[in-house]
């Protein structure tokens, strides 16, 4: 948990959905240049993980892993171009492309049927 965030993958005790949480964070949480981007992140720890099960690679640190993977947090947009690309599959990492693909969102759920 990083400042009072946590996301976490689908499981038995969160009924087969992911679980993410923002609480007692730090006020700079919230001026983040995206609003809600606190958010996204830590719900894409659980979707990555979700979809790593499947057998989909996620990039290392997965919604942690932007800057390892280049990319820079814009003061207009946080890390907006990290997360297109992880949910998108495009996400360089060891020279090949990581992330959810696109066909990866179309996987159904298990739990659902």
């Amino acid at each position: 948990m990083r400042d009072g965030a946590l996301g976490m993958a689908a499981s038995d005790w969160s009924n087969g959905a992911t679980y993410a949480t923002v609480a007692n964070t730090e006020s700079w949480t919230w001026q983040i240049p995206v609003v809600g981007e606190v958010w996204l992140h830590e719900w894409l720890h659980g979707v990555c993980a979700y979809f790593a099960g499947l057998g989909y690679v996620m990039p290392d640190g997965d919604a942690d892993g932007g800057a390892r993977h280049g990319y820079v947090q814009s003061p207009v947009s946080g890390w907006t171009d990290y997360y297109r690309d992880l949910m998108t599959g495009n996400v360089v990492d060891a020279g090949k492309s990581s992330g959810i693909p696109l066909d990866a969102w179309r996987t159904p759920c298990p739990r659902c049927s």
